[in-house]
């Protein structure tokens, strides 16, 4: 929220063995105290709980893998309701930066659990025909239809919207999600004509899109990666309108695992060694400061 709140997954221990079912807790950031509980599925699990920009309500996925469907849960004045729910896998619930719409990535009529290391289905026919493709979604704030954004056929891996609310900034590519993260582009989806535009295509792996607060910069990190969701690398900025991605942190000791936007410059968290530390890093200038570990 405005740093006052924190929303998490929490879980109490479960049996040896088993995965234990979590739940949704809000808590004052500065005593820790719980100040809210949601759990409106007993058969779910739940993903990236999402302040609004108002930071009055808060959205998150909760999925049935018995039943097969994901539902996009929106929590407004204490109470939870269903905003959306389809048939298949999602993750990721992001607002629109006017509060007005929410996006997820969904793959419709999944075949698996995302993920590599997922098992995948019986293999009979023809191999590679139905491939699975995490799309960008999109759902009125107040609830409503989700609606398939990105290209069919392209798989999304991470996404971001741009601060104009017209679209986002995504790493994608065609075909097998789970063979071709290593081929993955960087590019610009339109929101409402579902137009992928590519606006960097390096010859390394790409993570953590976000662009900056004036709507002109991505940053990213890049370097060789092993299976997704396991980052590391250097911060790379490109322009949104394209262009060749620029190494803003040449010679860090270290590999960087995440980073946000604050104003003209990035905050990033780095591995160096074993320990984690927190660096700012000014892209203009190609310099980094370390602010605590």
């Amino acid at each position: 929220a405005n740093g006052e709140r924190i929303a998490a997954i929490e879980s109490d221990a479960g049996a040896p063995g088993q995965r234990p079912h979590g739940r949704i807790v809000v808590r004052d950031a500065a005593s820790g105290k719980v100040t809210a509980e949601y759990d409106p599925c007993a058969a779910c699990s739940y993903d990236f709980p999402s302040w609004s920009p108002d930071r009055r309500s808060l959205a998150f996925i909760a999925a049935d893998s018995q039943a097969g469907t994901a539902t996009l849960w929106v929590v407004r004045g204490g109470q939870p309701a269903a905003a959306a729910t389809i048939a298949g896998v999602a993750n990721t619930a992001r607002w629109s930066p006017d509060g007005s719409r929410i996006a997820f990535l969904a793959t419709v009529g999944a075949k698996k659990q995302t993920g590599a290391v997922e098992a995948g289905e019986r293999l009979v026919g023809e191999i590679g025909v139905n491939e699975d493709a995490q799309r960008i979604a999109i759902v009125p704030g107040a609830g409503g239809e989700a609606r398939m954004v990105s290209p069919d056929g392209t798989y999304v891996y991470e996404y971001d919207w741009t601060p104009d609310g017209k679209g986002f900034i995504a790493t994608s590519a065609q075909g097998n999600g789970d063979n071709n993260w290593w081929v993955a582009t960087l590019g610009h989806v339109d929101a409402a004509s579902g137009a992928l535009r590519i606006v960097a295509a390096p010859k390394m792996q790409v993570s953590l899109p976000h662009v900056s607060p004036d709507g002109r910069t991505v940053a990213f990190v890049g370097g060789l990666m092993s299976d997704f969701g396991s980052v590391g690398g250097d911060i790379f900025t490109v322009p949104l309108a394209g262009g060749e991605p620029v190494d803003v942190t040449p010679g860090f000791a270290g590999s960087f695992n995440g980073l946000a936007w604050k104003g003209t410059g990035l905050v990033a968290s780095s591995l160096q060694g074993d320990p984690t530390t927190v660096v700012a890093v000014d892209p203009q200038a190609r310099s980094t400061r370390r602010r605590f570990a």
